[in-house]
C-alpha cells in the first residue's frame, strides 16, 4: 500500500487537468491511489488531417485498467473539477457502463451520438449539461440517484423518463425543450422543482405529484403549450412557473399552500377557472397577467395587497371577490379589465388603491359595475377615494369576517390551529375578527416550546409563560400583530448566587444536571449549598465541585460561606448549618442558648436571637449579603432573590 500511495502522488505530482496516461481509445485521469476518471474517448483513424471519426454502434468502458502493474477502478466518466469537460469526441450511438460507476461529471456525454444508455446503479448524481446537445432517446435512471444537474437533459428527443424514488433535486432547466416528453409522474421525495426544469416541453400533456413541495418555481413549466392536467398531490408552499401554459383549462391550488409566485399563471389563454384556497396569504406580480379567458376569481381571504398587473388584460373577467384582509390595491391590477363589472368586497374598512388617475376601463366599472358591500359600510365606501366613483353600490351579508394573523414559526416543531397544522416558515392564521384563538404546539421529539412572542404596533408580548400543555389561548390580536413561535431544547433559568458578585443567571436545558466547582475566597469556606432550599452541600464530589439535581424549571443554587480561621469547626464536626432559602434562612442544630446575631455587611446589627436547641426560620429581605454570628462560627449569605 504504501508503493501505490508514493507511485500515485508522483503522478499526480508530474500532472496538469487532462489526461495522466491513454489506453486504446480511453484517457484516464488518476483521482486516487485506486480509482481513475475517464475523461476523454476519442474514437477515429489518424490521418494527414487529424483525427476522421469512425462509425461505430457500441462502446464498452473497462471496469478496470491497468497502469504500471497496478489496477486502478474506473468510478467516474468526465473531470469532476473542471467546469467543460467533453468526454466523447465522436458519436457513438450506444454506450456500456461499467458498474463501478459512482459518477456522471459536468458536460461527459455532450455532443456525443449516445441514443440509450442504462445507468449502473450506485451512481448519485448527473453533472451539469451532462447529456446535452446529444441525440439521447432513452435512458435508465438508477435507484441510487438523487440528483439531476442542471441542464442535464436539456433539449433531447427523450419520449419518456421515469424518476427513481430517491430523487430529491432536480436543478435548473434540466429537461427544459425536451419536445417529446409527454407525461411526468415526480416521486415522493422530491421537494423542490427548480427554475425552469420543464419549460417548453411542447408535448407535455400531464404532470403528477404525490406529496407535498416545497416549491415550483419560476418557469418550471413555461410555455408548455399543451399542458391540460396537473394533479398535485400535496400542498406547495411556493407556487410558480405554469406561465404559457395556454392549454391549461382549468387548476386547483391545493390546500396548505402559502404563495403564488409572480407571473404564475400569467397567459395561460384557455384558464376558465382558477381555484384559491384561504391558506393563501401572498400573492406576487402578474399572476394572471393576459389570462384572457379567465371569467370569475374568488381571492383568498387572508391576502392584504393586490399587486402590479394581478389581472392585466384579464379581457373576459367578469366577476371578482375581494377579501377582508386587503389593505392596498395597485393602480393597475384591473389594467385592461374591459368586462369587469361586479366587484365585491369583504372587508368592512375601504382599502386604498395607487393612484387617483384611472384608466377607461376603471372609468367604466365605475359607470357600469356593481360594488358590493358588507352591510353597515355602504356609507364608508361613499366617502373612500376609487370606491366612492361607484354608480351602483348595495349592501350584503358577509357573515363571519375573519381577520389575517401571520404565523411564524422556527425549525423544531408545528402548530395546529382550528384543524390547520402549519409547518416551519410564515404562514397566516384566518381567526374570527375579535375572537380568541387556541394554538396547539407540536414539537419534535426532543424539542419544547421556548416562546411565544405577539409582536405588535406597541411592541412585544412574551406569551411562552402561558403555554399551559402544549396549549395557549390568544384573547385578541393587537393591531399589526404577528405571532412566532420558538422551538428548541427546553430552557430555564438557572441561578447561581454566592457573596457579593449577586446573581449569575445560566440559561440551560430542562432535564439535565449541571456541575460546577466553586474557588473560595481567602479566609473562607463553603458551608452550605441549597438548590431551591434543598441542602445540596454533600452531594457533589470531592474539592468543592456541586451537582444540582435534573433541572425541571427555574431554579437557584444559594452558596454560604463560613471564615476559616485556626480554631473553628467545620459544619460536619460541631453539627450547626445555616442553609438560605427564598424568604431568609434557616439555622439547624445550633446548641439551646446560643446567641445568633445578623449583621449587614457594613458591621451594623439587624437581628439576634437566642437558640432553642430546634431549628430557627429567620426571615431577611432580599437583596443583600448578611453575616451571621455564632460564639464558633462566621457564616456569609446571599439574600437575592
Amino acid at each position: 500500500m504504501r508503493t501505490k500511495i508514493l507511485l500515485f502522488c508522483l503522478l499526480v505530482a508530474g500532472s496538469t487537468f487532462g489526461a495522466d496516461f491513454k489506453q486504446g481509445y480511453i484517457s484516464y485521469s488518476i483521482t486516487s491511489p485506486t480509482t481513475v476518471s475517464v475523461v476523454e474517448v476519442n474514437i477515429g483513424e489518424d490521418t494527414e488531417w487529424g483525427f476522421s471519426p469512425r462509425d461505430t454502434t457500441r462502446f464498452e468502458i473497462p471496469e478496470t485498467v491497468d497502469f504500471n502493474g497496478h489496477q486502478l477502478t474506473v468510478t467516474a466518466i468526465g473531470n469532476t473539477e473542471s467546469s467543460w469537460q467533453q468526454v466523447f469526441l465522436t458519436r457513438v450511438d450506444n454506450i456500456i457502463l461499467p458498474m463501478t460507476i459512482t459518477t456522471i461529471g459536468d458536460n461527459a456525454f455532450r455532443y456525443s451520438g449516445v441514443k440509450s444508455i442504462n445507468l449502473p446503479d450506485g451512481i448519485k448524481a448527473l453533472g451539469e449539461s451532462c447529456f446535452k446537445d446529444c441525440r439521447l432517446e432513452e435512458i435508465h435512471l438508477p435507484d441510487s440517484l438523487k440528483e439531476i444537474g442542471a441542464e442535464a437533459f436539456e433539449g433531447l428527443p427523450l419520449k419518456e423518463i421515469h424518476f427513481p424514488k430517491g430523487l430529491t433535486t432536480i436543478k435548473r432547466e434540466a429537461f427544459q425543450g425536451c419536445q417529446n416528453l409527454m407525461e411526468i409522474d415526480l416521486p415522493d421525495s422530491l421537494k423542490i422543482l427548480d427554475y425552469e426544469v420543464f419549460s417548453g416541453c411542447l408535448n407535455l400533456r400531464k404532470v403528477t405529484t404525490h406529496s407535498d413541495l416545497k416549491s415550483i418555481n419560476s418557469g418550471c413549466f413555461a410555455y408548455c403549450s399543451k399542458l391540460t392536467t396537473v394533479v398535485l398531490g400535496g400542498k406547495v408552499e411556493e407556487l410558480s412557473g405554469f406561465n404559457g401554459c395556454s392549454a391549461l383549462e382549468s387548476f386547483t391550488v391545493p390546500e396548505g399552500t402559502l404563495k403564488v409566485l409572480s407571473g404564475a399563471f400569467a397567459a395561460c389563454t384557455s384558464l376558465k377557472e382558477i381555484v384559491l384556497p384561504n391558506s393563501v396569504y401572498e400573492m406576487g406580480q402578474r399572476v394572471f397577467s393576459n389570462c384572457s379567458s379567465l371569467a370569475e376569481v374568488t381571492l383568498p381571504r387572508a391576502i392584504n395587497f393586490i399587486q402590479v398587473g394581478t389581472f392585466s388584460y384579464c379581457k373576459s373577467l367578469k366577476t371578482l371577490t375581494i377579501g377582508e384582509n386587503v389593505m392596498n390595491i395597485a393602480d393597475d391590477a384591473f389594467e385592461g379589465c374591459k368586462s369587469l363589472r361586479h366587484l365585491t368586497v369583504r372587508g368592512r374598512t375601504p382599502s386604498s388603491y395607487g393612484s387617483s388617475t384611472f384608466s377607461q376601463d376603471i372609468l367604466d366599472l365605475f359607470n357600469e359595475g356593481e360594488l358590493s358591500v358588507p352591510a353597515g359600510s355602504k356609507e364608508a365606501y361613499a366617502k373612500a377615494d376609487f370606491w366612492k366613483n361607484f354608480k351602483q353600490v348595495t349592501e350584503y351579508d358577509p357573515g363571519t369576517l375573519y381577520q389575517a394573523v401571520p404565523l411564524t414559526i422556527n425549525e423544531g416543531g408545528r402548530v395546529s390551529c382550528d384543524g390547520q397544522i402549519f409547518s416551519e416558515g410564515t404562514a397566516a392564521l384566518l381567526v374570527p375578527e375579535g375572537a380568541a384563538f387556541t394554538l396547539t404546539f407540536l414539537p419534535d421529539e426532543d424539542k419544547r416550546v421556548r416562546e411565544v412572542e405577539q409582536r405588535h404596533s406597541g411592541g412585544i408580548d412574551y406569551l411562552g409563560k402561558n403555554v399551559k400543555d402544549n396549549q395557549l389561548t390568544i384573547s385578541s390580536v393587537k393591531s399589526e400583530g404577528r405571532v412566532w413561535v420558538f422551538f428548541g431544547v427546553a430552557q430555564a433559568n438557572l441561578d447561581i448566587v454566592q457573596n457579593e458578585m449577586g446573581r449569575v443567571r445560566i440559561l440551560v436545558d430542562i432535564d439535565k444536571t449541571y456541575g460546577c466547582r466553586i474557588i473560595e475566597e481567602a479566609g473562607w469556606r463553603v458551608h452550605s449549598i441549597t438548590y431551591n432550599g434543598e441542602d445540596i452541600t454533600n452531594k457533589g464530589g470531592k474539592e468543592n465541585y456541586i451537582q444540582t439535581p435534573v433541572v425541571k424549571g427555574d431554579a437557584v443554587v444559594r452558596i454560604a460561606l463560613e471564615q476559616s480561621q485556626t480554631g473553628i469547626t467545620k459544619p460536619e464536626q460541631n453539627g450547626m448549618r445555616v442553609l438560605g432559602d427564598a424568604e431568609g434562612i434557616v439555622v439547624e442544630n445550633a446548641k439551646a442558648g446560643e446567641l445568633i446575631n445578623i449583621y449587614r455587611l457594613n458591621g451594623q446589627l439587624i437581628k439576634s436571637i437566642r437558640s432553642t436547641g430546634n431549628n430557627v426560620h429567620i426571615a431577611l429581605p432580599s437583596g443583600e449579603i448578611y453575616l451571621i454570628k455564632t460564639a464558633t462560627k462566621t457564616i456569609k449569605i446571599p439574600m437575592i432573590k
